[in-house]
């Protein structure tokens, strides 16, 4: 008898919680799709569904993002994870905050549209390596994918940001980037005052360069396989570089065997003073390696 009121009563707590679950996920729903119509509403945001999970995180399915200036984005699943520090930010910007997105799908349709560069790179003597909008969708396909985890630290009393961000694509390769920023405020008003205090990015290519080079290779006369292609092109940037008085020893040897061997890329940023975009880009470009404390040394 004992067993059974026992049995009725976890039955029935079951219930009760199933029922006040999906009372919790339909205001969730109702509202994300006010933040959604609040946050941008010249951005299309679309999704199939979204959950709280017990350790208070947020799941959304097949997120759809559409902006007319910016190209269309696919995430498959999207995980906004420790909830209650947003919940402690009441509206503001959490002080810290975790996101993953798992099959994050870039929309390829955006290079159709560009502009013919093919004079430039002619002028600069990289003619052979010219890819047409076209060309380089049937290179990479409809789209480009990646699981990308971010996390980020923010300072409200210092107005500073950092941020540690992965991915991994079979096509782009792995990336890890991590990135320090001062001047951040909440407020979206601010951002030319943003400054890059240090910045290290480690790439690793994927198979997407490796069909770039037998692509290249393809159209030389006479063809070249993947690893001469590559070569090529590195001994010529090397040289240009060189010619040019463009960056230091380690930095062309770095780029060489990224470019020759598809080693990873170790470029690091750390400027004595911490520097803008728009401040970098009033200085003449033989200045900016040394304004960025630009290097090709891993830490």
């Amino acid at each position: 008898m004992i067993r059974k009121v026992l049995y009725y009563a976890l039955l029935l707590f079951m219930l009760m919680l199933g029922a006040g679950k999906a009372w919790v996920d339909d205001q969730l729903n109702t509202a994300v799709m006010q933040a959604i119509e609040q946050a941008r509403p010249q951005t299309l945001i679309d999704y199939q569904d979204v959950r709280l999970t017990w350790p208070g995180q947020i799941i959304a399915q097949q997120v759809h993002i559409q902006s007319a200036d910016s190209p269309t984005l696919h995430i498959q699943q999207l995980h906004l994870h420790q909830l209650y520090r947003f919940i402690q930010a009441a509206g503001d910007m959490p002080e810290h905050w975790h996101i993953t997105s798992d099959d994050t799908r870039l929309s390829l349709q955006f290079l159709q549209d560009l502009p013919d560069t093919q004079a430039l790179w002619q002028m600069l003597g990289y003619q052979n390596y010219y890819l047409s909008g076209q060309e380089w969708r049937n290179l990479l396909g409809q789209h480009v994918s990646a699981d990308i985890d971010i996390q980020a630290q923010w300072s409200a009393d210092k107005d500073t940001l950092e941020a540690t961000v992965q991915s991994h694509s079979t096509t782009l390769g792995d990336m890890t980037l991590q990135l320090s920023l001062h001047h951040v405020q909440a407020s979206q008003a601010n951002r030319q005052k943003l400054k890059i205090a240090a910045l290290q990015l480690t790439w690793q290519p994927g198979q997407g360069f490796k069909r770039l080079s037998q692509y290249w290779g393809q159209r030389q006369n006479p063809p070249l396989n993947a690893q001469q292609v590559r070569q090529q092109l590195a001994d010529k940037i090397t040289q240009d570089l060189q010619k040019n008085k463009l960056l230091d020893a380690p930095a062309h040897a770095a780029l060489h065997a990224f470019v020759q061997d598809l080693q990873a890329l170790p470029l690091r940023l750390q400027p004595k003073i911490p520097f803008s975009l728009p401040e970098l880009f009033n200085l003449p470009p033989q200045h900016w390696t040394e304004r960025m404390g630009l290097s090709f040394v891993p830490e």
